[in-house]
């Protein structure tokens, strides 16, 4: 009996329909990825090869001209002082003009507020020869300059600085967070000619004049004595040479500095 033939089975072509989603994965990815490049080196050339990459990736059309970049677009990374990358938070409170801020209770007083507040006091009033305001660090320093304080050798306050220090214990009074009140030191500071007074010395005149603002930044400001002090450096700490009348003239000085502590809070395990 004749045996037949078999043939070889049909061989059968696999299934290639994948490719299609597979192509447009791709081609989303590439534009993922272009465009994350782009916009971490924002610049005018970046910005139109990401337009005309997104156009192709997409399957449109390349356009003529693409769209300008505004002259104000850039983007702004707040840094510390020493150039690192300064991690943003949500904040209550305003912040100073070098970056720093306060504690608040979002009434939009404290330290931010403080700053902009006696900075506009002292342009205002063309004060800048006998009042400076420097920030400093989280902290602001208020130098009452030259000797609109005192008279030579005395230790009472005349009457066109107790003008200023009404003002400036006002100024304080508003801008005071009530939940984080301010820390306030007054330190003073002579130049090196001798008392004349025996027993007196230069040391001693420093903290009586501390301690003559720091009476008048208290009275009738409503702003609670326990968060003064005083200190008295005589002429340990001058900011100028003693050689000269304009130097020790320099040295002769108050000085407010204003700070505001931050209260941290701790989980405690029970």
């Amino acid at each position: 009996m004749a045996r037949h033939k078999k043939h070889p089975p049909h061989e059968e072509h696999a299934d290639e329909s994948w490719l299609v989603p597979y192509a447009d994965l791709l081609t989303l990815l590439l534009a993922l990825f272009i465009v994350l490049f782009a916009t971490a080196t924002p610049d005018e050339s970046k910005y139109e090869e990401v337009i005309q990459a997104l156009y192709q990736a997409f399957g449109g059309q390349i356009p003529d001209t693409v769209a300008e970049i505004p002259d104000d677009f850039e983007i702004f990374i707040p840094t510390n002082p020493d150039g690192t990358p300064k991690p943003t938070e949500p904040t209550d409170d305003t912040t100073n003009p070098d970056g720093t801020g306060g504690e608040g209770d979002g009434t939009g007083k404290g330290i931010g507020s403080l700053m902009t507040a006696l900075d506009e006091y002292v342009h205002a009033n063309n004060l800048e020869s006998s009042v400076s305001v420097d920030p400093l660090g989280e902290n602001i320093l208020v130098t009452l300059k030259n000797d609109v304080c005192f008279e030579s050798g005395s230790k009472q306050v005349t009457n066109d600085m107790k003008a200023k220090l009404s003002i400036l214990a006002q100024i304080l009074r508003e801008n005071q967070d009530a939940e984080f009140p301010f820390e306030i030191i007054v330190a003073g500071h002579t130049d090196n000619v001798p008392m004349k007074t025996p027993g007196y010395t230069n040391w001693d005149l420093s903290v009586d004049r501390a301690l003559e603002c720091m009476r008048l930044l208290i009275n009738d400001t409503g702003l609670d004595p326990a968060h003064f002090s005083v200190r008295g450096y005589g002429e340990l700490q001058p900011v100028d040479t003693n050689d000269t009348a304009e130097g020790r003239l320099r040295n002769r000085r108050v000085e407010v500095l204003i700070s505001q502590p931050k209260i941290v809070e701790e989980d405690v395990e029970s």
